[in-house]
This record gives structure tokens, C-alpha cells and sequence, in this order.
């Protein structure tokens, strides 16, 4: 059943479970921030597709995450320092009026029909493979190091923290959000780890060769 939600447009994808830091100051997000604690709600973090980020007129997309407030911190000018966590995908049915901020009537789909199958749980294997060399590779890049990295077992969350966590161009975060299927998010999902991994051991080598070329040049 739709349902009506502030909507944030903001230059950026949030998945569920993602944690975004915001520093709210203009003065119709200082609103929507005070409605949702007040009513204890959601509202929705949505890519802009066209207009400006600050100063009203923005176009959201279609399909963006609810998010919770985790944290949050007034300051004595009125401004807030927040902290929200994505609860949801949702669909965007229909903006409606910008006073003082855009809302938006909302549908929340439900958890994926291939969540389940067979062909879902033999890929999600595969790059939950590639998602732990993936944190591996970070860590190592930072100079520490662990034996066995934890990634998420449900195929959804896996993709979900796939997309929450890994560097990619921002149409790639969007259309894994957008799909519906798990297995496509997944798909994408891969590609951007294949990507980002290549990246990082390319840093990590490179690093190494600069280690090793300093202590040669000091003995």
C-alpha cells in the first residue's frame, strides 16, 4: 500500500543497512529533520536525476532508500549533524508538493522472488568470495591484516553491503539499487568488486615497490 515519505534528493545511492553521515543546513532539511524525529519516521535518500543539490528544484529518481535517524547532534545555530541508517528500498510513485520539502507517495517492494533459488546461492558464493579478498585487499592497503573476513550469508544483504561498501561510479551503485532481481544485483555487484579488486592490488604492489626501493635506498 503506498504510503507518503519526506524526500532527500542528495547526489548520492544509500543501500540498506549503510550508515550516511549529513550535515543538515538548510532551512527546509532543518524541517524535515525535525518532522521525522518528532514522528520517529523514515524518509527517503533518493539520487538527484536532474537540478541542483542545494536551493530547491531537484528531480529525484525513481527508486531510492528509506533511512532511519541513527544519531543525531543540534547545534546552537540550528543546523544538525546526523547520522541515518537505509532501511528500504522504495519506489516513488509520485512527488508531490515542495512546502517545505519534498515528500513523496511511496511503494516498498518486496524481498526478491530469486532470493532463494539455486542459481542465486551458486553466484552469491562466488562473489561473496571476491567481496572477502575485496575487504582483505582494503585492510592490507590500511597495513593490517586478518585471517578470515565475515560477509553477510543472505544473498540480499551481500549485495546490499556490496553496493553500501565498494567504490564505484554512481550510475553503477543506482542501477544495483534499481534491480529488482538479486541475481542482476549480484551480477553488478561482481563487476564492480572484479574492478575495484584490480584496483587495489595495483595500490598494494605499488606500495610494496615503494617500501622495498626506501630501505634500499638507506642501506
Amino acid at each position: 500500500m503506498p504510503t507518503v515519505i519526506p524526500i532527500f534528493p542528495l547526489n548520492t545511492v544509500v543501500f540498506p543497512g549503510q550508515q550516511v553521515p549529513l550535515h543538515i543546513f538548510e532551512p527546509r532539511y532543518r524541517q524535515l529533520v525535525a518532522d521525522v524525529r518528532r514522528d520517529e519516521g523514515e524518509f527517503g535518500i533518493a539520487l538527484i536525476e536532474s537540478g541542483p543539490e542545494v536551493g530547491g528544484g531537484a528531480v529525484p529518481r525513481a527508486v531510492g532508500c528509506a533511512v532511519r535517524i541513527a544519531e543525531l547532534q543540534e547545534l546552537p545555530d540550528g543546523r544538525f549533524n546526523v547520522i541515518c541508517r537505509g532501511t528500504r528500498r522504495f519506489r516513488l510513485l509520485e512527488s508531490l508538493d515542495e512546502a517545505p520539502y519534498l515528500r513523496g507517495e511511496v511503494e516498498f517492494p518486496p524481498r526478491p522472488d530469486d532470493a532463494g533459488d539455486e542459481d542465486t546461492a551458486e553466484r552469491a558464493g562466488d562473489v561473496r568470495d571476491l567481496f572477502a579478498d575485496h575487504l582483505g585487499l582494503a585492510l592490507a592497503i590500511e597495513g593490517g591484516w586478518q585471517r578470515q573476513m565475515r560477509t553477510p550469508a543472505d544473498p540480499v544483504r551481500l549485495a546490499d553491503t556490496i553496493g553500501a561498501t565498494v567504490a564505484a561510479p554512481i550510475g553503477h551503485k543506482q542501477a544495483m539499487l534499481e534491480a529488482s532481481r538479486v541475481a542482476t544485483r549480484l551480477e553488478i555487484g561482481q563487476r564492480l568488486l572484479e574492478s575495484a579488486n584490480r584496483s587495489l592490488r595495483e595500490q598494494l604492489a605499488l606500495r610494496r615497490r615503494l617500501k622495498l626501493g626506501g630501505l634500499g635506498a638507506q642501506n
